[in-house]
């Protein structure tokens, strides 16, 4: 009756694999790019899917440390293939959640818009203040794959949860057969002892 307990052990480790090659496959599309705003830049973006612009209050290019207000800096942007002149649409973030240095690996900050490419191209990306007076410099991170990694991970966990249940829930089974067991042997031995 021990191969209960044996299967509770060998589904949890499953779901653990499991866990594992999910989330590595999510980080392995993952990709991203920092640059500094205002300003414009050609972007090569590899991939063909939905992308997400943040802005980060804290964060770090190369030896230089940024930290600039929290509050959403009043930025018009405009994002163009180099290839074929198209404008593509940047759709805002209605609700934007903050990420923290411990999400962020040392960079803080929040999504703010995201948009959708058919192929990977060379890309124009300008970003100017609608004020001239505003001319402080911040840092935009573009990234690709966050949606899936969020995704993959809740994935990852519900499976991770399922599997210790079924653990517990085995291993609990395999307890009250013991007991059971132990019980049978002790009502046996009375009977024997009063025989």
């Amino acid at each position: 009756m021990m191969k209960l307990n044996r299967l509770g052990f060998i589904i949890l480790c499953f779901g653990v694999f499991i866990c594992a090659a999910i989330i590595i496959s999510a980080l392995s599309g993952y990709w991203s790019l920092r640059i500094i705003m205002p300003g414009e830049v050609n972007i090569v973006l590899p991939k063909a899917g939905e992308y997400t612009v943040s802005y980060e209050y804290k964060s770090k290019i190369g030896n230089k440390k940024y930290n600039t207000p929290q509050n959403i800096p009043s930025l018009e942007y405009t994002l163009c293939s180099k290839t074929t002149g198209k404008r593509i649409d940047l759709i805002t973030e209605k609700w934007p959640i903050k990420y923290t240095e411990w999400w962020g690996w040392g960079c803080a900050g929040m999504p703010i818009l995201k948009f959708t490419i058919e192929q990977p191209d060379t890309y124009f990306f300008l970003g100017e203040y609608n004020r001239e007076s505003v001319k402080e410099k911040v840092v935009i991170r573009i990234e690709y794959g966050l949606m899936e990694i969020s995704n993959k991970i809740m994935i990852a966990l519900f499976i991770a949860v399922i599997s210790a249940m079924l653990m517990v829930i085995l291993n609990y089974r395999l307890i009250i057969y013991m007991d059971k067991k132990l019980i049978s042997k002790v009502f046996s031995k009375k009977n024997e002892i009063n025989g």
